[in-house]
C-alpha cells in the first residue's frame, strides 16, 4: 500500500511535470508551426515567404537564447517560464485577431521566439539542475523523449483540425499554453532549495582564520643542522638531553611529485570549443534539411492536391501525417539514447 501512494505522489514531483509540460510545450508549438504555413500557402504564400517565416523566428531564437538562458540564471526560473509562456499566446492571438493581413504572419513569429527562448535553456537547465547525482543524463533524455512525442502528435493533430477548423484551431494552443502555466512546477524539490540556500550561506560567510591560506617557504636543511631555539640556549643540560636528535625531526614539505586526479572537466577542457563548432555545423545541417523539407512537403502537397482515402481535408492530413512519421523516427531514436550509453563520449 506504501508503494502505491509513493507511486501515485511521485506523479506529481518536479521531473515527471517538467516532462509533461514540455510535451505540452512542444504539442502546442508545432500544432502552431504547422497552421501557421498552411495558412500562409492558403492567402498565396510561397516557399520563399515559408522560409523567410522559419528564418525570421529561428534567427530571433538563436540571438536571444543566450541571453535568456543567463536570466535563468540570475533569476527565479519559474516565474520567467509563465512571463514566456505570455508570449506565446501573443503570437496566436494577433493572428486570430487580423486573419487575414498576411504581414501579422512575420509579426507572430517574431514573438514566438521570445517564448522559446526562454523555455528550453530554462527547463532543460533546470532539469538536470535538479536531477539526483548520476542521473543527469537519463533525466535530460528522458525529457527529450516527451518533447519528442509532442512535437510529432503536434504535427499530426495540427493537420487534422486545421482542415476542420481553419484559423480557429489556434485556440488549441492557447488553451494548452493556459493549463501549461498551472501545470509547470512552481519551485525546486526541498532538497535543492536546502542546496541553494547552503551555497548561498557559504558565500556570505566570514572565513576564519584557519580557512585562510598561508604561504610559507620551506628551506631544506643540511643533513648535520639543527635549529635551536633561543631559549634552550640558557637552559640546563638535562633539558637538552630531552631534545629530539636531527634524524628524528621531520621536515614537513610540499612537492611537486603528487598525481593529478582526473577530473570530469578541467580548464582545458572548458576552452576547447570543438563540440560546440560541430554543433554547429550539426544544426545548420538538420534543421537546415528539416526545413526545405517541410516547406517542400507544405507547397508540393498544395500544388498537386496529394490526397489520402479518408478524412475531410485530406490535403492537411496528409502533411500532418507525413511529418508526425518523420519525428515519431526522431523520438525513437531520442528513447534509444536515453536508455543506452554506447553513444556517450567517454573520457
Amino acid at each position: 500500500m506504501n508503494k502505491i501512494i509513493e507511486l501515485i505522489s511521485s506523479l506529481f514531483w518536479n521531473f515527471p511535470r517538467a516532462c509533461l509540460a514540455g510535451f505540452m510545450f512542444n504539442f502546442a508549438s508545432y500544432f502552431y508551426w504547422l497552421v501557421v504555413p498552411l495558412k500562409c500557402v492558403d492567402m498565396g504564400g510561397s516557399t520563399l515567404d515559408l522560409s523567410l517565416l522559419q528564418t525570421t523566428a529561428f534567427v530571433i531564437y538563436s540571438i536571444i537564447s543566450p541571453i535568456c538562458g543567463k536570466l535563468g540564471d540570475k533569476f527565479n526560473p519559474y516565474i520567467l517560464i509563465r512571463i514566456a509562456m505570455c508570449f506565446f499566446v501573443v503570437a496566436v492571438a494577433i493572428i486570430l485577431i487580423w486573419p487575414n493581413t498576411f504581414f501579422v504572419l512575420y509579426i507572430s513569429v517574431a514573438i514566438w521566439p521570445f517564448c522559446t527562448a526562454f523555455f528550453w535553456p530554462v527547463t532543460t537547465g533546470t532539469v538536470g539542475f535538479e536531477a539526483p547525482l548520476g542521473c543527469e543524463n537519463r533525466n535530460t533524455s528522458l525529457y527529450q523523449v516527451s518533447w519528442s512525442i509532442g512535437k510529432a502528435l503536434g504535427f499530426l493533430f495540427g493537420g487534422m483540425l486545421k482542415g476542420a477548423l481553419g484559423t480557429n484551431a489556434l485556440y488549441i494552443c492557447i488553451g494548452i499554453v493556459a493549463i501549461n502555466m498551472l501545470l509547470y512546477p512552481f519551485t525546486h524539490p526541498k532538497r535543492i532549495r536546502e542546496k541553494i540556500k547552503q551555497m548561498k550561506k557559504e558565500k556570505t560567510k566570514p572565513k576564519e582564520v584557519s580557512d585562510i591560506t598561508v604561504e610559507f617557504t620551506v628551506h631544506q636543511q643540511g643533513s648535520h643542522e639543527v635549529n635551536i631555539p633561543v631559549e634552550m640556549v640558557n637552559s640546563t643540560p638535562s633539558e637538552l638531553q630531552d631534545t629530539k636528535s636531527s634524524s628524528e625531526i621531520q621536515i614537513h614539505e610540499e612537492t611537486n611529485n603528487i598525481n593529478d586526479i582526473k577530473v570530469k572537466w578541467n580548464v582545458n577542457d572548458y576552452k576547447n570549443k570543438t563540440y560546440i563548432y560541430l554543433g554547429y555545423v550539426m544544426q545548420l545541417g538538420v534543421y537546415g534539411t528539416s526545413a526545405i523539407l517541410s516547406n517542400s512537403y507544405v507547397t508540393l502537397a498544395k500544388d498537386k492536391d496529394i490526397t489520402i482515402p479518408f478524412g475531410q481535408n485530406t490535403v492537411e492530413m496528409y502533411i500532418g501525417i507525413i511529418f508526425f512519421c518523420y519525428f515519431i523516427a526522431q523520438t525513437l531514436v531520442m528513447a534509444i539514447m536515453s536508455f543506452s550509453t554506447f553513444w556517450i563520449y567517454m573520457r
